[in-house]
């Protein structure tokens, strides 16, 4: 605008979602229910080039949420505000190119009542406050791009985290918050490279990254008094590392066949030398692409994984799985509407498999053999 020659653009952004859930017991009790009134807002402004910089980016986020409880839990009702300030710009230069970012964030939890719990500790206001930021360069070769990204994380603790005590059926378990928690710091260094021509695209990235107070929930190997049927799991937060690699790539292999995928990897200890839980095997996803006709398109997918035989304490090991899915979509126009009109099977040989990551896999594997028929119309 005239008025402000220095900016290219504002964005302004302003959100309130109210979230409400009921954990229903098999007699029909309610074990948990809560509400999360959530307001968010934003500005962010885009400024024009200064000098050798592009893409200046600056702005302020804002968010408040009111987390109130029922039923078995005994979370206290807690308001959390929360704030940041934000910047970003590239330097390119020739075959380099630069980028750095800075962020500051502030969080406060305030309970409606300040009081001493057994398991959770002395419930009362907590502030955290922290920066965040990282450094990248990257240098061009032909059709490939080689980069360094050095960053440091901040991540302050939210209400779940600090103050909840009460069952979470979806995750089969009970638990517990850490008053006392502080906030999740890290440093991290990641290398990329990617490769992209009008022949497809493919990149790939190893990463390090050493946390200092990593938040998570630590299963404690006892049952909750409130709940025998769940396991006590406690919010810690342990100094860890963790690597890692991960690929993803998209290939035409003719003018109708292609193939796209990812695969990742990470592993994750504590300092003491232990495996963090939760940590997800050598995973990945791979597909085959086949356009027969301009508006018919065919697919056949695999979703697969190792087994993980580094668990974390109180964790078992899960086996390796390969999973098969087949789609096909067509579409077309009619009536003044485009019409798409899909069909897909997904675990076509109606495997029993198991993901890590997800809690309850003792007692309830991933879903079996799915058919779904999907008509869309588009006006």
């Amino acid at each position: 605008p005239a008025r402000w020659p220095w900016l290219q653009s504002l964005d302004l952004t302003y959100t309130h979602n109210r979230f409400f859930q009921e954990e229903i017991e098999a007699s029909g009790a309610i074990g948990l229910e809560f509400g999360v009134l959530t307001t968010n807002a934003e500005a962010r402004a885009r400024l024009v080039p200064v000098g050798p910089l592009q893409n200046v980016t600056g702005g302020v986020w804002t968010e408040r949420r009111d987390y109130k409880t029922s039923g078995l839990s005994f979370t206290p009702d807690t308001r959390e505000t929360a704030a940041a300030a934000f910047v970003y710009g590239e330097w390119p230069a020739g075959p380099w190119a630069y980028n750095a970012s800075l962020r500051w964030d502030g969080r406060r939890l305030k309970p409606e009542e300040e009081r001493f719990s057994e398991q959770v500790g002395l419930i009362r206001e907590r502030t955290f406050q922290g920066l965040s930021g990282g450094l990248a360069v990257e240098r061009q070769l032909g059709a490939w791009h080689l980069g360094a990204t050095a960053m440091r994380s901040f991540r302050a603790p939210q209400v779940e985290e600090t103050f909840s005590r009460g069952p979470h059926l979806a995750a089969y378990s009970f638990e517990v918050g850490n008053a006392e928690i502080e906030s999740e710091q890290g440093l991290g260094l990641e290398l990329t490279a990617r490769w992209h021509s009008r022949a497809g695209r493919v990149a790939f990235a190893v990463f390090r990254n050493a946390f200092d107070g990593y938040i998570y929930p630590r299963n404690t190997g006892e049952i909750s008094l409130q709940r025998g049927d769940l396991f006590l799991y406690r919010f810690v937060g342990e100094d860890a590392l963790m690597w890692g690699a991960e690929g993803t790539w998209e290939l035409h292999l003719s003018s109708a066949l292609a193939t796209d995928g990812s695969v990742s990897f990470v592993r994750g200890r504590i300092d003491d030398g232990e495996d963090l839980p939760a940590m997800p095997p050598l995973h990945g996803k791979a597909g085959l692409r086949w356009q027969a006709r301009p508006n018919l398109e065919g697919r056949i997918a695999s979703c697969f994984a190792t087994e993980q035989g580094r668990p974390g304490p109180f964790e078992n090991p899960t086996d390796g799985y390969v999973v098969l899915d087949l789609s096909a979509s067509w579409h077309r126009t009619g009536f003044g509407l485009l019409h798409t009109l899909s069909v897909s099977v997904d675990n076509v040989l109606d495997t029993t498999y198991r993901r890590h990551l997800n809690r309850v896999r003792q007692i309830m594997p991933e879903p079996g053999r799915n058919l779904r028929i999907l008509h869309k119309a588009f006006f």
